[in-house]
């Protein structure tokens, strides 16, 4: 017996040791590709300051910053936002030949270049898109007909197989961009960064030829029912509005995957001055980033009370500060009110335990071989270190979690699957949830609701990972399969800054969450809007009209019930 013991006991050493020996073999080799990588990036950078430099400086300022007026009788546009009026100006340029396709690209290089000085934003450039925008100069001097987005540059996130997309666009070094979303990844940075990002519905764009970490052979997909979704990410939700139309007033994506759909642009959604009924998913009374007090929270499943909170937010459960007229329309009478009401996301804090059920389906095996594949920062194996732990484990420490007044993670140690027979539950209960909530929302005759984008304005870099709870604001709507869109609508400042001290510290997030909203004065805070599939037009009129009732201050388009 000793003996058997025994080779056991040098069996498991070996393989210790063999794995050891493994890995260590894996790292020499991975931070050999990284000082490549480096390398790489350091002459793309040179490269892409030496192109830049092709185009005099002036010609460059002109381009990067064309006036809009110019615009005016070139070209039909449907908004008068004077970011996207520069988007097609430049388009404009490009149809007529004022400027050509290898001009905007190289001023753009020039842009993102100085960008990512400032933000460390920009991972690669693609130094064939100067070849293609010639291709382009050539189609357009053989009298060929363009479309309407002809040669105007694009950025992409680093993951759809070509990050800091926000921050690029943010810093004038993108006039837009694409970005994925499968728990917020659009629009919580859109958030942070004080842009506009869109999500669209699973069902209307195509992911056939993404491979964008989640659904692409790379890494083998297996997802069903939580989608990873492409969208726009612009300075505002009304450049986000024409590129999906231009998407959508066209068959491309029905072209190109024959599982979507020819659903085209559904003007009627879209047009100015509809109104629509909007369920408040907390009770909205001024346009500012959401505080909830806790018992809100635990009814409504948002994942803190905001830092905005104090006692006003127990009174009325909400504080928004850019304030809404809530009874007038615009100054200028230029379109009606909406209306609010009342509205509350049912089982939300069960249903984010489901969301991550279906993200981990293999009990998080896949998203740990990822990681043991690459050389993540101590930050990603500490948030990710609950993944270790045996399931089973995990459920039992919930009960204590739960004993001690921890329910958000208690309902976390409750969410890997152990079993094909809980996985399919997590499945049905996810379609049986989608039909509870249009039925409710259909019952309120409510078209859209209105939502927190975030629990915080900007944080640290390495809080999300800490603070993963907050994602449930955005990733409910991943589980829904509701299109939803990110836009401004204020900025942290010093009053905010004071409620901090009446925040609670009652448990592990709402401690982060106080820790991370600190010194945020002047940084910028969004809103959100989702509605079941097929109304991405109507969730983005909702948000320009947001979007113009904060830059212009005028009375409000909301009035409340």
């Amino acid at each position: 017996m000793l003996v058997v013991v025994g080779a056991i006991i040098l069996g498991l050493g070996a393989w210790f040791a063999y794995q050891r020996q493994q890995r260590a073999e894996r790292v020499a080799h991975l931070k050999g590709k990284i000082a490549q990588r480096k390398n790489e990036q350091a002459e793309l950078l040179e490269w892409a300051r030496a192109e830049a430099e092709k185009i005099p400086a002036q010609r460059r300022k002109e381009i990067g910053a064309m006036d809009f007026k110019q615009l005016l009788g070139k070209f039909n546009v449907i908004t008068r936002d004077s970011r996207l009026m520069l988007v097609f100006t430049l388009s404009a340029a490009l149809q007529s030949g004022d400027v050509t396709s290898l001009e905007a690209v190289t001023t753009y290089i020039g842009l993102s270049l100085a960008a990512h000085e400032k933000t460390n934003c920009v991972t690669m450039y693609i130094k064939e898109s100067v070849k293609h925008a010639r291709a382009l100069d050539g189609r357009r001097k053989s009298g060929e007909s363009l479309p309407p987005l002809f040669g105007l540059p694009v950025s992409i996130k680093e993951s759809i197989g070509v990050r800091g997309e926000a921050a690029l666009i943010a810093a004038g070094g993108s006039l837009l961009g694409i970005g994925s979303d499968v728990g917020g990844s659009i629009r919580m940075p859109a958030h942070y960064a004080g842009i506009a990002g869109v999500k669209p519905s699973s069902m209307r764009l195509s992911l056939l030829r993404i491979d964008d970490g989640y659904h692409g052979p790379k890494r083998g997909g297996g997802y069903p029912l939580i989608e990873a979704n492409e969208g726009p990410m612009a300075a505002s939700m009304e450049t986000c509005a024409e590129i999906l139309k231009q998407f959508w007033d066209s068959s491309l994506v029905s072209d190109v995957d024959p599982y979507k759909p020819p659903v085209g642009w559904n003007a009627a959604q879209f047009e100015e001055g509809r109104k629509y009924r909007i369920g408040e998913v907390f009770p909205v009374l001024e346009i500012r980033l959401i505080a909830l007090d806790q018992a809100t929270t635990r009814r409504t499943g948002g994942s803190t009370r905001h830092p905005a909170a104090c006692e006003s937010s127990r009174r009325r459960g909400i504080f928004f500060r850019c304030k809404l007229d809530v009874e007038n329309r615009v100054s200028n009478n230029s379109y009606p009110g909406h209306t609010l009401v009342p509205f509350s996301l049912p089982d939300v804090p069960e249903m984010i335990r489901v969301y991550v059920a279906t993200l981990t389906v293999d009990g998080g095996v896949s998203l740990m071989g990822s990681i043991e594949e690459d050389l993540p920062p101590a930050i990603f194996l500490s948030a990710l270190r609950p993944l270790r732990v045996p399931i089973l484990v995990q459920r039992s420490m919930a009960y204590v979690a739960s004993a001690l007044g921890y329910w958000r993670v208690a309902k976390f140690m409750r969410s890997m699957t152990k079993s094909s027979v809980e996985l399919r539950r997590d499945y049905a209960s996810i379609q049986l949830y989608r039909a509870r909530v249009v039925e409710e929302m259909r019952k309120a005759n409510i078209d859209m609701l209105l939502c927190p984008a975030q629990v915080m304005p900007a944080p640290p870099h390495e809080a999300p990972l800490h603070l993963s709870a907050g994602c449930s604001y955005t990733a409910i709507y991943n589980l829904l399969d509701f299109g939803a869109g990110v836009c401004r609508v204020g900025t942290w400042n010093a009053q905010d800054e004071a409620k901090l001290e009446c925040y609670p510290t009652s448990d592990p997030w709402y401690t982060m969450a106080k820790k991370f909203s600190k010194d945020s004065v002047g940084l910028p805070l969004g809103v959100q809007v989702a509605a079941p599939p097929f109304k991405e037009e109507a969730v983005m009129r909702v948000l320009i009209d947001l979007e113009r009732n904060v830059q212009h201050n005028p009375k409000s388009s909301f009035r409340q019930r």
